[in-house]
């Protein structure tokens, strides 16, 4: 706990680059540039809480650029730039946490909220995702495996090129604040429930 990672590079590791684990807690990870390391970039995992990760660039990591896994929770990620890799930012099992004005561009998956197939751990429910700009994905957002209540508001998805959300394996999402045009949701035994944003064309 208490410690600050400030203005650093982690690149070309051949597993993960920064990974706080089990219990960590007031950790400050910040405008670090993160890159071409063979797994995730920055990853928390395993009943962390108060992580700030803000103000760094992450690209050219294959799995993922910034993950919260396995009940991370109370959590902050903003300010970040993210690009070329699978997944922008991921939700594995992780409740409660803050997401906004990110940068996401040129992945597969832009927002991806999930949790173990057998229910185990923890639910991704109760996080906040606003004020992002998706640019370049095949799918600007996704929720999966009875992922439920999650807010999305305000984002901005540019050129999603299959959908900018889909919903499947019976989660539901929270749409609010949110401009549409020419905007395209998917999905499979799902739910989006939008409110307070207007006229959609």
């Amino acid at each position: 706990s208490n410690i600050t990672l400030d203005g650093n590079k982690y690149h070309d590791n051949l597993n993960y680059a920064i990974d706080p684990h089990t219990k960590t807690h007031d950790i400050t990870i910040r405008n670090n540039e993160v890159y071409n390391n063979a797994g995730f970039g920055i990853i928390c995992s395993e009943d962390c809480y108060n992580i700030l990760i803000e103000g760094n660039i992450v690209h050219d990591n294959p799995l993922g650029s910034i993950t919260l896994s396995k009940h991370v929770h109370d959590s902050i990620v903003r300010n970040n730039l993210v690009y070329n890799s699978d997944k922008g930012i991921n939700f594995n099992a992780s409740p409660d946490n803050t997401i906004y004005n990110n940068t996401i561009r040129n992945v597969r998956l832009g927002f991806y909220l999930t949790r173990p197939a057998d229910g185990s751990i923890a639910p991704t429910s109760g996080n906040r995702i606003y004020n992002n700009t998706i640019e370049n994905t095949t799918i600007g957002a996704a929720s999966n495996l009875d992922v439920h209540n999650n807010m999305f508001s305000n984002n901005s998805f540019v050129n999603s090129k299959s959908v900018d959300m889909y919903i499947q394996g019976d989660s539901n999402a929270i749409m609010e604040n949110q401009y549409f045009n020419k905007y395209n949701m998917s999905g499979h035994i799902g739910k989006i429930t939008i409110q307070k944003s207007g006229i959609i064309e």
